[in-house]
């Protein structure tokens, strides 16, 4: 069996390719990941042509890693048969990022490659359950646990994947610039829209 890592930014991909037996290494354009040398460089706009050059090459699984943001289209560079998958792929980014990522897997499978799980290939690499932080006082939890109903709902609308919690005060959600930036609003956050630091963190 012979792996592709489909890679996005970030450090992850190496990481992954370091638990693998020389993997193919293929990356969005524009989006290399970073300490990875780039086997293949595709575009959205010439999927279908990518993945047959994948099953030329050999390649039975991929795997995704990385951090990737919705790439501009240009249409003059879509071939017929990509073109074809174009509206499917365009109402999953309009629905957002899960959706887009679901159907993403589905056309890969389709096209006849197992879709592996980082947790499949190297589960070393995910922490296990359990609090990073230090210890949590009563209010913490109670913090967390809003937070926790809040990243649900923004799940069901696809919307984020996070959500900071101060003394039961949501300060902010992770939308479409990501989890960095909503970290980086926090902290541009003015001192009056914060709540009192002496009555516990977020």
């Amino acid at each position: 069996m012979r792996t592709a890592i489909i890679a996005g930014q970030g450090r992850l991909p190496a990481a992954v390719a370091a638990c693998l037996d020389a993997p193919l290494v293929a990356a969005l354009d524009g989006f290399a990941p970073a300490g990875l040398t780039v086997d293949l460089t595709f575009r959205v706009e010439r999927l279908v042509p990518f993945l047959r050059a994948l099953d030329r090459d050999g390649i039975t699984r991929v795997i995704f890693a990385g951090a990737a943001t919705r790439p501009r289209l240009d249409p003059a560079l879509l071939d017929e048969a990509t073109a074809g998958l174009l509206p499917r792929l365009m109402q999953a980014m309009a629905a957002g990022d899960d959706a887009t990522l679901r159907v993403v897997i589905e056309v890969f499978e389709e096209f006849g490659f197992t879709v592996a799980g980082v947790a499949e290939v190297a589960p070393n690499l995910l922490p296990g359950p359990g609090v990073f932080a230090g210890a949590l006082t009563p209010r913490d939890e109670a913090d967390a646990t809003r937070a926790a109903d809040i990243v649900t709902a923004l799940g069901a609308a696809d919307v984020g994947q996070g959500a900071v919690v101060a003394q039961g005060l949501c300060l902010a959600v992770e939308a479409l610039p990501g989890t960095d930036a909503m970290l980086e609003g926090i902290v541009a956050l003015k001192p009056g829209l914060r709540p009192d630091p002496a009555r516990g963190g977020a």
